[in-house]
């Protein structure tokens, strides 16, 4: 474990200069998420100047060129001194320093890579090539301390200027943070904290990706504790991804005092993959997200939005899960985005999962509840059934004709002829019922998607997805929909 900070406190600035912000519940890697303007950089500027001999700012905004220039070097042996010209968001000499600070790290330790000395030269290589697998990094020492060769062309690398914008920000940031990171092991120096500011500028989300493993590597390095501040859901993803339980949130609320740092679930972790680096991004602007119980749900919502007239994306939840699901995804949206009147997600669940809580605390997400037991009930309405050509009496009597054949479901189908299809429990024989009644579709799943997605639904599909559901999903925020047909009796 590399946690060294498990509460830290500094000034508040937001929304105005009044009391502290308290950060509980650190973990080894947390990670500062919010909007632009509400404070992650100051914050963490602050936490530098709290310890500066142990914590070290990476700034967002990093200048300069990738040599050596020795006037920087006596600054980067002293740890007081190291960073003092980073004073805001932008580091004009960043990659200087970086450079410098290498030669400074042979120098402390001397220029023998097969000394005794802790932590050689070989160590900071090989994270550097993790960090970026398409070059070749080599410590040097001399005139030239470092040597950068892309690996497709064998091209060295002798200027900032031949790299791409993504490129640069990555090796200068992987730069500054493994040769202050080699400093600190000969300066003996314990609980160091790497205070990363959107590292993510320019990046790639497979260039994220890389940034992520290498952030956790060099915490099982040098038990150095990480605070990353950003908006980037991919970062987000892929640091829960490569850290594991390690790693927590502060979804960044800037009238709050306590700030406390949230585990990383399994779900926090699959909304985040979801908003950012993917197909879905543009949820956060104009396609709200429908989060379904299950596997079942799942594909008959997928295949209802291939129609294009019902705009949502849809994302599959563990069932017993939705609620937590929910939750995440209303913190993330809190912590990415102004408050709106209009929800930007939705849970959909069952009638049996009722409750008189509809709105999420942050008021982001909105549950919704269908007007029958389950997902399966739809499949037997009247406008899915006349998508067969079948009425529901048809239906009943094919059901009632053919149950003996499938042996221990017999009695099960038999049940079914008679019940009352908005509330009565079809789980356990859904494959034997659209066997029956729909032999030229293989998946009742896709039969039923396709009744759902070609325009808003009415009369019996209508009664039993019920107005609430039909208002949010087909209608948004132009009103509620006219009353729906009564349910079949």
């Amino acid at each position: 474990m590399a946690i060294h900070a498990i509460r830290l406190e500094v000034p508040r600035q937001f929304p105005e200069p009044s009391g502290t912000w308290l950060l509980t519940h650190l973990t080894d890697i947390t990670v500062i998420f919010g909007r632009n303007g509400t404070g992650k950089s100051q914050l963490l500027r602050y936490l530098r100047d709290q310890q500066r001999e142990s914590r070290h700012y990476a700034s967002p905004e990093r200048g300069g060129e990738i040599s050596f220039n020795a006037s920087y070097m006596q600054e980067e042996y002293a740890a007081a001194t190291r960073g003092s010209r980073r004073t805001g968001n932008t580091a004009p000499t960043y990659r200087d320093e970086g450079i410098a600070r290498v030669q400074a790290f042979l120098a402390r330790r001397g220029n023998v890579r097969t000394s005794p000395v802790p932590i050689p030269p070989q160590q900071l290589e090989a994270l550097m090539n993790v960090l970026l697998p398409a070059f070749t990094f080599e410590i040097r020492g001399g005139v030239t301390p470092t040597r950068l060769t892309r690996v497709s062309n064998g091209q060295e690398i002798s200027s900032v200027s031949v790299l791409s914008s993504g490129e640069a920000a990555l090796f200068s940031l992987g730069l500054d943070l493994v040769s202050i990171c080699g400093m600190w092991v000969l300066d003996e120096q314990k609980g160091g904290i790497l205070l990363v500011d959107e590292p993510d500028l320019h990046l790639h989300p497979d260039l994220q990706q890389h940034l992520a493993s290498f952030i956790v590597h060099l915490v099982d390095t040098f038990s150095v504790q990480v605070i990353v501040a950003t908006h980037s859901t991919t970062l987000l993803a892929a640091l829960g991804h490569y850290g594991g339980g390690r790693t927590s949130v502060v979804y960044l609320d800037p009238t709050g005092a306590e700030q406390q740092a949230k585990p990383f679930t399994q779900a926090a972790q699959e909304l985040a993959t979801c908003l950012g680096g993917h197909a879905l991004m543009g949820p956060l602007f104009a396609l709200p997200l429908l989060l379904v119980e299950g596997d079942d749900d799942y594909k008959v919502w997928a295949q209802a939005v291939r129609h294009h007239i019902l705009k949502v994306a849809v994302i599959p939840c563990d069932g017993s899960r939705l609620r937590e699901y929910e939750a995440a995804l209303d913190r993330i949206f809190a912590a990415m985005v102004d408050k709106t009147d209009t929800p930007l997600g939705f849970g959909l669940h069952d009638l049996d999962d009722r409750t008189d809580q509809p709105v999420i605390s942050g008021g982001f997400v909105r549950r919704l509840w269908l007007n029958c037991r389950e997902v399966e009930n739809l499949y037997m309405t009247t406008e899915v059934l006349g998508a067969m050509g079948k009425t529901v009496g048809e239906a009943r009597a094919q059901i009632a004709a053919r149950a003996a054949e499938f042996g221990g479901k017999a009695a099960l189908l038999q049940e079914v002829v008679n019940a009352d299809w908005q509330r009565c429990d079809l789980k356990g024989v859904m494959e034997q019922i659209a066997q029956i009644i729909d032999p030229q579709l293989v998946d009742w799943r896709i039969r039923l998607g396709q009744t759902i997605g070609k325009g808003e639904p009415s009369g019996n599909l209508r009664a039993f997805l019920g107005d609430e559901v039909v208002a949010a999903l087909w209608r948004g925020p132009e009103g509620p929909p006219a009353a729906a047909a009564p349910a079949q009796a």
